[in-house]
This record gives structure tokens, sequence and C-alpha cells, in this order.
């Protein structure tokens, strides 16, 4: 669990790879994997894990243009949102750790353009339209996620929620940026 009722004095990023519960002002939330949030500095940082193992990746920076930034692209502050696109994001987050090792002497021009990316392909990114079967979708995944054990098809899934298969796959898709097959395998295989 991390409880920083302060924040953590600089930003943090953290793209959820387990189910977590997060604690925010609003209430607690649950974040399945693929859930990022974006903490400005100050912010009161409050998580802990909803599964064992427990994995995340994050980052922590700085910078005086950052909270512009965000503002300006309007990137959500302190809540879960659920890009497209997260195996990109995590790519992101893993240049920035290159840069810091690879080139010491411009890693903060390095990590300085490659937040300014990753804040630009979270702003690009979005969060995937809102469909109205978006609430059906989220519970459905944590049933799943709960159940692993079970033998979870595509047609299975569709079939719980009253959507044609294909309906289903592109409605699934479009929320978590992957499809429900790709997910299923990616948290099995985390276990």
């Amino acid at each position: 669990e991390i409880f920083r009722p302060e924040g953590s004095g600089d930003w943090l990023f953290l793209i959820f790879k387990s189910r977590t519960r997060v604690f925010l002002p609003t209430g607690e939330a649950a974040a399945a994997p693929g859930g990022v949030i974006l903490y400005p500095p100050g912010a009161p940082q409050h998580y802990r894990a909803a599964d064992s193992p427990w994995e995340n990746d994050y980052l922590h920076f700085a910078g005086k243009d950052a909270g512009e930034l965000a503002e300006k692209l309007a990137l959500p502050l302190g809540q879960v949102f659920y890009p497209a696109g997260v195996e990109e994001l995590m790519r992101r987050l893993a240049a920035i750790e290159a840069a810091a090792v690879q080139t010491p002497d411009l890693a903060d021009i390095v990590a300085d353009a490659e937040i300014r990316r990753l804040f630009l392909e979270l702003h690009q990114a979005g969060d995937p339209p809102r469909s109205r079967h978006a609430a059906v979708l989220r519970q459905l995944r944590l049933e799943v996620y709960r159940t692993l054990g079970e033998e979870w098809s595509v047609e299975r899934m569709a079939e719980r929620i009253c959507l044609s298969p294909s309906h289903f796959f592109a409605e699934y898709r479009k929320l978590f940026g992957l499809s429900p097959i790709a997910d299923l395998i990616g948290m099995r295989i985390s276990l």
C-alpha cells in the first residue's frame, strides 16, 4: 500500500498492470490493468494492491512546465482513466529510464522531451469514447479477473452482457485498448 497524504512532492504517473484499489477524494475506485493516473505535485496519493502479485509502472518527475502543459492538453489529474494504446505508454516510460542510463549527460533534456511526448500521447489516446456498454464491460472485466481459473471465451463474455461476439469484441477493444483475449492472457501471465 502506498499512502502519501501530501503527495510525493513531484509529479507521479502510474500505469496499473494488476488490479489496484485507488482512494480518491470522491471515494474508493477499482483500477483494472491498463488504467492510469497522473498525480500533480502535492496531491494525496493513496493506492493499494487488489491482487497478488501487485505490479505497476511508474514515473516520478518534476518540471515547471508540466502543470501548464497538463492543463493545456486537458489531462485528467488525480483520477483513474483508461487510454487506448497503454502499451505505447509503457514503452515511453522505458525510453525515459533508458535515456537516464544511456546518456546521463543529456538525461534532463531527453527526459523533458520524452515526458512532453508522454503527455501528448495521453492527450491523443484520451479516454476511449464512452459507449452505453462501458459500465457493464468494466464489471465483466472485473468478474473475469476474479475468476481467471474459469474458461472464458469471447462468446461467453459477449453472452454474459447480451452482445454479439463481434460487437462485444469491438466495444471491449475501444474501451480498454486491447482485445478481450489479449487482456485475459496478459492477466494470466502476470499471475
